[in-house]
């Protein structure tokens, strides 16, 4: 039979076991949403990279030659 001691030992470490399982899982979703949101903002530069370029191809550029 696990004395006083030992079951006190025992609870401790569940306890910390939990508590580092909750921070990993904690950091794990802030991470997850860190990268999503990371990937949002690389799709709107994209996007927004891409419509610079189409309206710069609309754009002719002017010729100096006659001046």
């Amino acid at each position: 039979m696990p004395t006083e001691m030992e079951l006190t030992l025992e609870q401790t470490q569940q306890g910390v076991s939990y508590e580092v399982s909750v921070r990993i899982n904690q950091k794990s979703q802030e991470n997850s949403q860190k990268r999503a949101i990371h990937g949002y903002e690389n799709q709107k530069s994209t996007k927004r990279s891409q419509r610079i370029k189409a309206e710069a191809r609309k754009v002719k550029p002017q010729s100096n030659h006659g001046q």
